[in-house]
């Protein structure tokens, strides 16, 4: 069995994604994030998973912040256990015990600016710390923000990270800023930026503002084309202040020349509005993880 190759005792699974698994395991009383590679029958997957598994590490190893997730240990040579020929490497990283913000935003509704403003303010300080290490982290979406035990925030998975200038291999999905998915030279960081915004407007409202950041987006299109038409359709469903969507639109702009430095997005009128203590923000973010047990 893999877990008696394993010196920590597996506990449960957290979350299974495309290349690996992530499992919380103890070791001495202590416990852990264990990130396992999934094996493949298909050698050119297990190349490609075993890639990314290495560049996290790579890139982990190096970024040293309060806010990005502690790599601990890494197995030996890479290479773990074979089972049925297929090889097995891991990752352990400290652990996340309140589990990621998709879950929050998911399960127990949309945040008050407020509270989005909070953990906004303490991502951009990872995000900055990246960026500083020349860096872009090309995976930014709800489920890579983990919070601990007093829900401190942390970014993870950086399997698909790179020096700003190394174009290889970008992530896609509904945070994609429209040049990776014009698959067009681009800033990895102007693309990180765009992804914020994203997230910040899923955050507050509850849902994404497009599935795609391209023109055969239905609402992709309406928000570029028809800035005004997009915001009333969004507020149909809960209202927003100015000073928030003057930041989404700053951040989604499709040209990435146009968005906001993080400089810029720290002297934004939203950026530095009303927010919560942190005592106000464990009580609201306890009420909503009681959801989860009910």
């Amino acid at each position: 069995m893999l877990e008696n190759a394993l010196k920590y005792s597996l506990c449960r699974k957290l979350v299974e994604g495309a290349t690996s698994e992530v499992w919380e395991a103890s070791y001495k009383e202590h416990k852990y994030a264990l990130k396992l590679l999934k094996p493949s029958t298909i050698p050119e997957i297990d190349f490609k998973h075993l890639r990314l598994f290495k560049n996290e590490v790579k890139i982990l190893s190096k970024l040293k912040h309060p806010n990005i997730t502690t790599l601990y240990e890494v197995s030996d040579n890479d290479l773990l256990y074979q089972e049925d020929q297929n090889f097995i490497a891991y990752i352990t990283f400290e652990l996340a015990e309140k589990g990621d913000m998709f879950d929050y935003v998911s399960r127990t509704g949309s945040f008050s600016e407020p509270l989005a403003r909070h953990y906004f303010k303490i991502l951009l300080d990872a995000l900055e710390y990246i960026h500083n290490q020349g860096y872009a982290h090309r995976n930014l979406k709800l489920e890579n923000l983990l919070l601990t035990s007093d829900y401190q925030l942390k970014v993870a998975d950086f399997g698909h990270s790179s020096l700003d200038n190394v174009l290889e291999d970008s992530m896609t999905s509904n945070y994609s800023a429209p040049e990776i998915y014009a698959k067009i030279p681009h800033s990895g960081i102007k693309a990180d930026l765009f992804s914020l915004g994203v997230l910040l407007f899923i955050i507050v409202a509850g849902h994404p503002p497009f599935n795609k950041a391209g023109m055969q987006d239905k609402w992709f299109k309406i928000f570029c084309s028809s800035n005004t038409k997009f915001w009333m359709n969004m507020e149909l469903r809960r209202k927003f202040s100015q000073e928030f969507k003057d930041l989404v639109n700053r951040l989604l702009s499709i040209k990435a020349e146009e968005r906001l430095s993080i400089n810029h997005i720290r002297a934004h009128e939203w950026f530095n509005g009303s927010e919560m203590s942190y005592e106000e923000v464990k009580e609201e973010m306890d009420k909503r993880c009681s959801k989860f047990k009910q």
